[in-house]
């Protein structure tokens, strides 16, 4: 879980999940191609995205 732009791409390196805690991302392939899920500051969105 993160807001960085930085961390979003080395989780995406080392082929592990990332939930992006922001409403929009610059690495927007990482969304689209499921290796990361936007949540923004959304409790159930945050819980529902850490126990997919």
């Amino acid at each position: 879980m993160t807001d960085s732009g930085g961390v979003q791409k080395e989780a995406f390196y080392f082929e592990k999940p990332c939930v992006i805690l922001c409403p929009e991302t610059e690495w927007v392939e990482l969304v689209n191609c499921c290796a990361a899920i936007i949540t923004d500051a959304n409790e159930q969105q945050i819980i529902d995205a850490f126990l997919h």
